[in-house]
This record gives C-alpha cells, sequence and structure tokens, in this order.
C-alpha cells in the first residue's frame, strides 16, 4: 500500500482537480436524485467543491483514516468517471482515490487550489488545443487540430470550447458512451446499455442512430466554423457489419 508522495503512482485522483466532495445536504442520496419527463435519471448538481489541499494531505498520509473528511459528506469525480456510491464505500476511499493509477485519464487535471471547476475545463481545453498545435507542425504549415469535447448534464456538447448541440435523450447517453472513451472504440454491446430495457435491432437502430447522432455533431461544428476533417463518429467494421463506434479527438 502506497502511505507516501514518493510511493504512490505517477498520476492519482488526490492530484486531480476535479476530484470533488458532494455535501449529502445537495441531494439526499447522492448522486441520483430522481427522474426528468423523460425518466431519465437526474444527478445532484456537481458544483465547484473541489477537495481542499489540507484534506488531500491528510487523506495522502493517513490511509487508515482516509474517510474521516467525508463522514458526512460524499466524494467522486467531477467528469464522473467514478462516484462515491454510498457510505459503505468508506474502505475503498484511500484505494480509489490515492492508489488507483489514471495516467490513462484524458480528463485529468493538475489540482490549482481556488480554481473552480468551469475555470479548470477552459484552461484544459485550451493547453489541449496548444499541445496539438505543436504536435501537428510541419515546416511552416501548421495542420488544423481536431476535436476537444465537453459535455454537461443539460444534454448541451461543446467542442473546442464552444456550443455544438443540445442532444435528444438517447442520443446524449450514447455520445456520454463514446466521451468516456473518447478515440477508443466503443462494441455495439457497450451501446445497447444506452436503450435500457429495450434491446435495439442492432442491424437498423444502432446505425441509424449514430448515424442521426453523427450529423447532429457535424452540423453544429459547421455552424460554429470548425473545419470537418472526418466522420465525427467512425465505424469499425468486420465482415461488412459495425461492430463498434468511436468519438474521434
Amino acid at each position: 500500500m502506497a502511505n507516501s508522495e514518493k510511493d504512490k503512482p505517477k498520476r492519482t485522483c488526490i492530484d486531480c482537480h476535479f476530484f470533488m466532495v458532494i455535501p449529502q445536504l445537495d441531494c439526499g442520496e447522492p448522486p441520483m436524485i430522481g427522474v426528468d419527463e423523460d425518466y431519465n435519471p437526474v444527478y445532484c448538481d456537481m458544483k465547484n467543491r473541489t477537495v481542499d489541499p489540507h484534506t488531500r494531505d491528510f487523506m495522502l498520509n493517513n490511509p487508515r483514516n482516509a474517510r474521516i473528511h467525508f463522514a458526512d459528506n460524499f466524494c467522486g469525480c467531477f467528469h464522473e468517471f467514478w462516484v462515491q456510491a454510498d457510505q459503505d464505500d468508506y474502505g475503498k476511499l484511500y484505494d480509489v482515490i490515492v492508489e488507483t493509477d489514471r495516467s490513462d485519464c484524458t480528463m485529468f487535471f493538475e489540482y490549482h487550489p481556488s480554481m473552480s471547476f468551469e475555470a479548470a475545463g477552459r484552461v484544459q481545453d485550451r493547453e489541449i488545443l496548444l499541445s496539438l498545435n505543436k504536435k501537428n507542425v510541419k515546416g511552416n504549415k501548421v495542420e488544423a487540430i481536431l476535436y476537444v469535447w465537453n459535455i454537461k448534464d443539460t444534454r448541451d456538447i461543446f467542442c473546442n470550447g464552444q456550443h455544438i448541440v443540445k442532444l435528444p435523450a438517447l442520443q446524449f447517453k450514447l455520445f456520454k458512451s463514446l466521451y468516456k472513451r473518447s478515440g477508443k472504440y466503443v462494441k455495439n454491446e457497450t451501446l445497447e446499455k444506452c436503450w435500457g430495457d429495450e434491446i435495439p435491432n442492432y442491424k437498423e437502430a444502432v446505425p441509424t442512430t449514430m448515424s442521426k447522432l453523427n450529423t447532429k455533431l457535424e452540423e453544429g461544428l459547421t455552424k460554429n466554423h470548425i473545419e470537418i476533417k472526418s466522420r465525427v463518429i467512425e465505424p469499425k467494421q468486420e465482415n461488412k457489419k459495425n461492430v463498434a463506434y468511436k468519438l474521434v479527438t
């Protein structure tokens, strides 16, 4: 077990700005507080409550007592990669927050005290764009960058800092599933979960819905003068059938 700054993995939630505290008073039983008019889950308000430096230091150096700072609250990831489901999860907090290596997490952002989540997201987008520009320089020519995506639970989609589109419920669920694994293929079996209890006909429902989603995203990109260099949602084929999809970044 890691018990010091030197021993812990290189990149973990304890160092991420988006490690947040969720007060119970905000939502009763986090993370879900009800359903909307379409019977989709409604989650508690992810407010700007990044965990403070004192709590981070205490958790890092006191693994057996890491849970005491969340005795009356819950905690989780602002981007919802994980959320402490209930108070019985206390024993797992240290492993999740301090010992789990997040080197492959595309949304990791180094902790900056006093910075809001909104500001951190804007800075993160800018850093990604600058990094992509540097990587794409060839001689005196800079190739156009592709897409830096962000989402909000209001079903709003953002790309390169611009609002692109507000999606219908099902399309938003599909986009969110792709977004969490941006740049990697997501199998149809995983996308099936977005339909809930209704199992879709892959031959018709999945390709048709993904095509409509791709069209909406491309229309939004065009309206915001963001160049489209390839499909936004790229299918993977096996035996002439689409078996997986990925969100292009």
